[in-house]
């Protein structure tokens, strides 16, 4: 097939035009259309054909080192005619015609322009016929004379429409098939601008390992036919890639945009470029691999200035700027620390790491190279702690040197607490107290203030810290906007100082929504807002942030991991005591190897609680047999260790070794000024120590000390304190208590510990002589306790060991008389109010109208002889069980 297959189509146009000109007259014809820089091949093309119609083809090319040579181009014509007719050539018919193609022809120097139509007296009887291709850019020097030129009423136009890729699909299917391609036409075919020439060596290139080379050499080539402009243009989208448009290719390039606009639809019609991207990502490769590296560096740093000038996305600049190499400018400092703020969360450990380590290698300040240290040391801490540890501790010597800024130091001290490294800590917040004004360094000293409050308050005696006063109270404490890292400790630092409130707790929801929507806060905002939240007794709010954390983490093993360890603690609370167990087993696993941190000590102390609950002592003992940091019980997380092994102790039935845990537990907790039983419930613990002594009066002694100002604002915490109140009262002055507590902890969703509560119940029933509510109140418990995969539960204090008063057989009977009366529907309602639901939600369980339920409730009080929901007894719901 021949090589000439895709220019059939304008063979035609040019036979009319040398018919013409064999006629004796010379003439002008342009080569035009979609494909402007496909005229050099087309005028390649046109000279073979011209040649077999027996023409004298002369080919001459513009060149931009004469355009400013006045009659250059003329002159190289003139020669060449000359040479033509001073040549006797039998084998040329007298009168044929003399093809004169000049390509690039827009790089002509104006006089020559103006001469061409006073060349045909060189080849005296034979017509010429000049054929022009090139591309006439608007705002050259030649443009007004080569449009006057080519503008005028006997100009011939040979129009190149010719769709050249499926020519190349022709050239390529008879004669490269066999070799098996794997480059598409479109590649082979753009760079060489469409010439056969080189569509024929580009595919040979691909077939050898010199497939780049050759690819580069074809683009190399078409690059230099095209002219300077189209080049720059290519390089500049090369340079931007994805982030290319008209108006920054412009400045790029410096070339004004309606120029730029016509280059890059040029290049479009050459098939190199789609809109203002390449047609295929070989190309772009090829082109950028032929600028020299010191150009390449420039153009970068020049498009990512462009970039960041014009608002360009953080992480576009960013790559950039790493593939030029370092720039010591403010600008490109900047640019990386957000693009690195602003990576997505399972991309921190590795990506933002690359931009902050690249923002360093740009950055001549000493202090702020330290300050990236320590992001990256940041950023590192939850992929590996132990070799982030390292880079913290690496810093301590600068800090002590005067080399960090205060707050970045601060920030070592946070997180060498965290890991339990208080020597190294105090050593830094000492350091920074003594050379600062700390009232100066505002949210800094702040956040390491509740950090060590509310995280290690066993050492703010040591720093001379004292915890700090509610916010409300403090208001010039931090001015202006306040980062999630602080909100959330303070969140945090209110709930341990029992001040619970709305607006509190809508900070630390607020936190997490801002986390939720990747903040990219860090993990201690995170665990300090639910914390906030578990210790609030908002276990279900904490519960909820927990699942659509992990959900969102779900491809990030890591902070799936960490998030763990908070859940952990929140379904022990929710009496999930499997789904405990797996998540704190399942962050330890993780944290294997990486030493130790105050998380690891709530997840360890956490595993050792659920186990006890699930009676699997074994279990956990083998977790208390395992070293502890003892730098541990000087943090928060240790009162949640010191508590678990007490209760450990109690079950193992140590009461004496459980009076010395909690009892430490109360001291430290005191001493703290975070004495709240939403924390650890200490005085509970101990006081079921003393039951188990047989001494009674200590028991309630601390069960009352704990009810005390404690009131449905904490209902887990509250229902625990009523239990256990309950147990160190005569049996006949329980039941009261009991039903409070069963609601309080219904409403606190704390299930596990429903079922003691039903135990004592069922021991308080039996002891009363009620053999049937009895019954059904340790078969609803164990049932419960089976849900939980706890054990079973056993009652606070076997009746026997309080005196008890027995009621009346005619009590009994008048009690199962009037629950008797109630309705199926009037039974439903009263359960679910005894339960502690509001109308609108039993209305909304039950698919009823809130008027409804109104109207149920009027005669439940009426038929029970109560006035209030409060009155309503507490085995109502035992009745309605035992019944259904």
């Amino acid at each position: 097939m021949s090589l000439l297959v895709e220019y059939q189509d304008i063979f035609g146009q040019l036979d009319d035009v040398l018919a013409e000109a064999a006629a004796g007259e010379s003439l002008l014809a342009v080569v035009d259309g979609a494909r402007a820089p496909d005229t050099k091949s087309a005028l390649w093309a046109l000279g073979r054909r011209a040649a077999q119609a027996g023409a004298t083809v002369l080919d001459v090319t513009g060149s931009p080192g004469e355009q400013h040579v006045p009659y250059a181009m003329l002159g190289r014509l003139r020669h060449s005619l000359g040479a033509i007719g001073a040549t006797v050539d039998a084998a040329v018919v007298e009168g044929a015609p003399v093809l004169v193609a000049i390509a690039d022809v827009e790089f002509a120097d104006v006089e020559s322009l103006r001469g061409l139509p006073r060349l045909a007296e060189a080849v005296p009887g034979r017509p010429l016929v000049f054929v022009l291709g090139g591309d006439p850019l608007p705002g050259r020097a030649t443009s007004a004379a080569l449009r006057e030129l080519i503008d005028g009423p006997q100009v011939r136009r040979i129009r190149l429409e010719t769709q050249l890729r499926e020519g190349v699909e022709s050239v390529r299917a008879a004669r490269f098939e066999p070799v098996g391609r794997t480059h598409p036409a479109a590649i082979r075919h753009t760079p060489a601008g469409g010439r056969p020439a080189s569509v024929e060596t580009i595919p040979d290139a691909a077939a050898g390992a010199s497939a780049r080379t050759g690819l580069r050499q074809a683009i190399a080539g078409c690059l230099h036919r095209m002219g300077l402009p189209a080049t720059r243009v290519v390089q500049g989208v090369a340079v931007l890639g994805e982030a290319a448009d008209i108006g920054l290719l412009s400045r790029l390039c410096g070339i004004d945009p309606k120029t730029s606009r016509h280059l890059v639809r040029e290049l479009n019609a050459a098939g190199v470029l789609h809109g203002t991207r390449f047609r295929h990502e070989e190309i772009r490769s090829a082109v950028l691999d032929e600028l020299p590296v010191d150009e390449a560096a420039f153009q970068r740093h020049r498009a990512a200035r462009l970039l960041y000038e014009s608002g360009a996305r953080s992480h576009t600049v960013a790559n950039l700027l790493m593939a030029a190499g370092p720039l010591p400018e403010e600008w490109a400092l900047s640019a990386l620390q957000d693009a690195a703020r602003q990576v997505p969360a399972h991309r921190r450990s590795t990506l933002a790491v690359e931009y902050l380590r690249f923002a360093g290698e740009c950055c001549l300040d000493p202090s702020r190279r330290y300050a990236l240290k320590i992001r990256i040391a940041e950023l590192l801490r939850l992929v590996d702690p132990a070799a982030a540890d390292a880079r913290f501790l690496a810093l301590k010597g600068p800090i002590l040197a005067g080399k960090v800024a205060p707050d970045e130091a601060l920030r070592v001290a946070d997180a060498l607490l965290w890991s339990l490294r208080s020597a190294d800590a105090v050593e830094i917040v000492a350091h920074v107290a003594a050379g600062h004004d700390v009232a100066r360094l505002g949210e800094a000293w702040q956040l390491t203030r509740l950090r060590v409050a509310a995280g290690s308050p066993g050492l703010a005696s040591v720093l001379g810290l004292t915890a700090p006063a509610p916010r409300s109270g403090d208001p010039a404490a931090v001015e202006g906007p306040r980062s999630a890292e602080l909100r959330a400790a303070e969140a945090l630092t209110a709930a341990l100082g029992q001040r619970v409130d709305r607006d509190v707790m809508a900070q630390a929801e607020q936190v997490l929504r801002e986390e939720s929507r990747g903040g990219g806060g860090s993990f201690e905002a995170v665990a300090d807002a639910i914390l906030a939240l578990v210790h609030a007794d908002l276990i279900d709010s904490a519960a909820a942030w927990c699942e659509r954390l992990v959900a969102e983490a779900r491809d990030e093993p890591v902070r799936t991991a960490w998030l763990g360890s908070l859940g952990a603690l929140v379904a022990l609370r929710k009496g999930q005591l499997d789904s405990a167990i797996e998540q704190a087993e399942s962050f330890l696993a993780f944290m294997s190897g990486h030493g130790w941190n105050a998380q690891v000590g709530l997840a360890l102390a956490t595993l050792v609680e659920a186990h006890t609950a699930t009676g699997n002592h074994a279990a956990a003992a083998e977790c208390l047999g395992r070293p502890v940091h003892p730098a541990l019980f000087e943090t928060r997380s240790g009162l949640h260790y010191l508590y678990a092994r007490g209760i450990h102790h109690l079950a193992a039935d140590r009461p004496h070794a459980a009076l010395a845990d909690f009892t430490a537990c109360g001291e430290r907790m005191a001493l703290w000024h975070i004495d709240t039983p939403a924390l650890v419930p200490w005085r509970l613990g101990a006081a079921r120590g003393w039951l188990r002594l047989g001494r009674r009066d200590r028991a309630a002694a601390l069960a009352e000390e704990q009810a005390a100002g404690l009131g449905p604002e904490l209902p887990r915490a509250y229902g625990l304190t009523l239990r256990c109140l309950a147990a160190t009262m005569p049996v006949d002055a329980r039941l009261p208590l009991l039903e409070k507590a069963l609601g309080m902890l219904q409403i606190g969703n704390d299930r596990y510990e429903s079922a003691g509560v039903l135990a004592d119940l069922s021991e308080t029933y039996q002891a009363l002589g009620n053999d049937t509510h009895a019954r059904t109140a340790a078969r609803r418990a164990r049932r419960i306790a089976k849900i939980c995969h706890g054990e079973e539960p056993v009652a606070a204090t076997p009746p026997a060991q309080v005196p008890t008063a027995e009621p009346g057989e005619a009590q009994r009977a008048d009690r199962d008389d009037q629950f008797a009366r109630l309705s199926e529907s009037e039974r439903r309602v009263a359960v679910l109010a005894a339960a502690g639901y509001s109308n609108r939600e039993i209305a909304g369980r039950i698919y009823v109208t809130v008027s409804t339920v109104e109207q149920h409730l009027t005669r439940v009080y009426r038929k029970l002889g109560i006035r209030r929901r409060e009155e309503l007894p507490m085995d109502i719901r035992v009745y309605a069980a035992d019944t259904a």
